[in-house]
This record gives structure tokens, sequence and C-alpha cells, in this order.
């Protein structure tokens, strides 16, 4: 582009790559906050090498557990998101002596807690209204899913219909279920929304959620399951599905599931032409 300029700076043993608009002077002092951030004795800098307005270089760390760059706190009561290390920062108050991150997408402070990452398509980083701090627990194998004494949350916002925080358990990805229903997330985790859906789960009104099970297909994946009377896809009952000989035989060219009598696709009995 007329006018730019690429550069490489080493400062503190980092290399920075960036446009010539976007450097700041060169300090020779600057360490290392992470993979995302640096400090000297003046400034933070993002990961392009400019500098973060207001964050204040004294205080300024990684978010604790350590354990992911794209979080930082300083002593303004700030904490600083970069989920990508790309620059794109989002800031939000938070209480220096207290801010803790949960996993990579939830943390907590004395008053708040936070949504820090809920996918690509998911909302920006942000306090979520009315969750209670000090009962906010998150499910470590599906970061997605969260809750506290009143609400069950997915992706940072909450669940709806509401489901019940003291009985609920996460099966997968797309399944939870407590003492009364079993519910689907419509979308798969990694787009849990767009335009934000994925907190408005679909209730499988017929299952049973004592005896609700998933069927793991050969290949890992789970579209099918069933409970004491049923199979089901999604949220539909396989119509016509043989309830003790089905499984799940994972995606096939014409089918992804059988028992004795038949074959399925997608949840509907397939057409198999020799």
């Amino acid at each position: 582009m007329a006018g730019l300029s690429a550069a490489i700076l080493i400062a503190g043993g980092i290399a920075f790559e960036s446009r010539s608009e976007n450097l700041s002077p060169i300090s020779l002092q600057r360490t290392k906050v992470g993979e995302f951030f640096s400090r000297d004795d003046k400034h933070v800098y993002d990961t392009w090498g400019k500098v973060v307005q207001g964050a204040d270089p004294k205080t300024f760390k990684l978010c604790e557990p350590r354990d992911f760059s794209g979080c930082a706190i300083d002593g303004t009561n700030t904490i600083y998101v970069d989920i990508y290390g790309d620059g794109s920062i989002s800031r939000l108050p938070a209480d220096f002596g207290s801010f803790k991150m949960l996993n990579l997408s939830y943390a907590v402070d004395r008053n708040n807690v936070f949504s820090l990452y809920a996918g690509e398509e998911g909302p920006p980083p942000h306090i979520i209204a009315g969750a209670d701090a000090r009962s906010f627990v998150s499910w470590q194998h599906m970061m997605w899913y969260a809750k506290d004494n009143n609400r069950v949350y997915v992706g940072g916002l909450t669940v709806t219909p509401p489901v019940d925080p003291a009985t609920v358990s996460v099966l997968d990805r797309r399944y939870l279920k407590d003492s009364k229903h079993v519910y689907l997330v419509p979308t798969p985790h990694w787009r849990l929304a767009g335009p934000w859906i994925g907190d408005k789960v679909a209730i499988i009104s017929q299952a049973d959620p004592n005896t609700f099970t998933l069927l793991q297909s050969s290949a890992g994946n789970v579209v099918y399951a069933k409970d004491a009377y049923r199979v089901y896809y999604g949220d539909q009952t396989v119509v016509g599905a043989d309830h003790d000989s089905f499984r799940a035989v994972g995606a096939r060219p014409r089918y992804d599931a059988e028992d004795r009598y038949r074959k399925y696709l997608n949840g509907q009995a397939a057409t198999i032409t020799e």
C-alpha cells in the first residue's frame, strides 16, 4: 500500500512485524507479557507493537491462571482480552485483586462473571448480567457450558427455556439434561449461535432423562441417542426404529445408522439399492 512500510522491530527479545503508522517508539527495554502483549517503562503494547492506550505498564500482567496469553489485567481494574492475538482488544472493568479465569470461556471476580470467548460467531467479551459470581462454575470438558445457583449458561448467555442448575448434566457439546427434560442445543459448540440462537435449547419432549444415552458411531460422532423407549435423531424420534438393535455407524455414503430391519440416513429410513 502506497505510503506505508512494513517493519520488523526487535526489542527486548521480541520481534514485531507491523506497518509504520501503527508503530510506537522503539524501546530496547520492552519485555514480553505472554504471547500477545509486551511492555516497557512507559507503555503496554499489543501483538503488533501498537500502544494499548490507558494500560498501566507497572501493574500489567496476565490473568490468573497464566495459561492463556489473550487475557491480561492491570491496576486500573481493567481486563484486556485479545482472543486471537490480532490486536482486537476488548476491555472490561474487573477487580484486580480477585479476578480469576475459570477457563478460556469464563472468568469471575468478587462481583461479576465474565464471558471471554464464545466462538468465532459468538458475542464479544462481556459481563454476564445477573450471574452469581460466588456460585458460578464451568464444565472443564465442555467449557462453553456453565451454571450458578440460579441459571445454566451456554456461550455466555442464559439458556432458555430454563434448565435446572441443581440437576443439570452436560452429556455432549449439543445435549443437556436435568431431572425433568433432555435438551438439544441446536448448533455445534463452535458456532453456538449466529445470530445467537444457541442459548435457546430445544426440549426433546418425549425423552426420558433417567435413561437417555448417546449413541456414538464408529467415527466418534454423536447424532443419535435413545432412552428406554425410543430412538432419537437430534430432537426428533426415529420413526420405525427397532430399539434394541439400533446402532449408529458413522457417516457412510448412503446411511449413518442401522437396525436389524433397515438402514437410516439423517434420522430417516434409507432406501439402499444395490
